[in-house]
């Protein structure tokens, strides 16, 4: 009686985490109210996007450097903004729409993303019935380095949404080994818990007060520089401006500024040979490709540390991206091109 009462004690105890895992992992269902419970990061990309009444004109995909650039969108909308509810870059919109024009902007600025699971997201969101005119890519060197995963398709970005979308060509880039792809098979038999995200657990604030800070540690001591990561990172870059090119939209990749410190000295090495590989897939792809690296109107208190904007620095980076879409959008002929072109 005992070993039946702890057999069913534990039956019920799995039954219930499944139940939970399995609504961890669930698709938004159409114009869903947001819950207030904790979800997955790629759920509230997905609820919003699709909740929209029409595809956004510009969507801009980038990790936590974009932070200092949400700061700016709250600052001009007023009001602090919740990282998992609003997508809008209202910093950008203000500055395309002042003489009235009414673009509208999603952005996507997840902490620790990789150009892996800019693909990923991009084929599970963008339809024919919703799809964006523009995609602006936003990278570092970081965005193409492993950040301590194993293979790309253990990211929770990745694992999320390759549950929608066909994985193709995508899946020997994700599972590049026997054991990844045996990771693969298990995955999708036992989905394992993803990490989650609540309603006002983090928010953007108008006036924000952070600043630089030098004694931040950014990246833990084993974080690997590896340009074997890089190499097959920009993979990815080619299969993500492959799929925008056929699904005729324009696609513009940015190079983000970084501070001339030896705190990035191992990016900094990176970067050139990055910046020439991006640029001849733009080429190839019919892209556009803006590299503000070397960029000289970022200074320090653009930062709250060598990668990571802070409000001004979005504000900054605001004003920039405008005037390069505003002046690309004036071109009939997409090009390479420097800010000082």
């Amino acid at each position: 009686m005992i070993a039946g009462l702890l057999l069913l004690t534990g039956a019920l105890a799995f039954g219930n985490v499944w139940a939970e895992t399995s609504e961890c992992w669930r698709w938004p269902r159409a114009n869903e109210f947001a819950p207030t419970c904790a979800k997955p990061f790629g759920y509230w990309i997905a609820r919003d996007y699709q909740s929209s009444t029409s595809a956004p004109d510009i969507f801009v995909f980038g990790d936590s450097q974009l932070g200092g650039l949400r700061s700016a969108d709250a600052k001009v909308a007023g009001t602090k903004l919740d990282f998992a509810l609003d997508h809008r870059s209202y910093a950008i919109e203000s500055q395309l729409n002042h003489d009235g024009g009414e673009l509208r902007t999603f952005i996507v600025s997840q902490p620790g993303s990789l150009v892996s699971d800019y693909l990923v997201i991009a084929e599970s969101l963008f339809s024919d019935l919703r799809k964006p005119k523009r995609v602006i890519l936003t990278v570092t060197p970081r965005s193409f380095l492993s950040n301590g995963l194993p293979f790309p398709g253990r990211s929770d970005y990745y694992r999320y949404f390759s549950s929608s979308v066909p994985l193709g060509a995508m899946y020997d880039l994700a599972f590049p080994t026997v054991g990844s792809k045996l990771y693969a098979v298990f995955q999708s038999m036992v989905r394992a818990p993803i990490s989650t995200m609540a309603p006002g657990r983090f928010v953007f604030l108008p006036d924000d007060k952070q600043v630089f800070n030098d004694k931040i540690k950014m990246y833990p001591d084993n974080f690997v520089y590896s340009s074997k990561d890089c190499e097959h990172q920009m993979r990815f870059l080619d299969e993500t401006l492959r799929f925008l090119q056929m699904q005729k939209i324009e696609a513009s990749v940015i190079s983000m500024p970084m501070l001339k410190s030896e705190d990035v000295a191992e990016f900094r090495k990176l970067q050139p040979q990055l910046s020439n590989e991006i640029q001849d897939l733009c080429k190839q792809y019919d892209a556009e490709y803006l590299d503000l690296t070397e960029e000289d109107s970022f200074t320090k208190t653009d930062f709250l540390d060598p990668i990571h904007l802070s409000q001004s620095g979005g504000e900054k980076i605001a004003s920039i991206l405008s005037s390069y879409l505003t002046e690309t959008a004036s071109r009939k002929t997409p090009r390479s091109a420097t800010l000082n072109d």
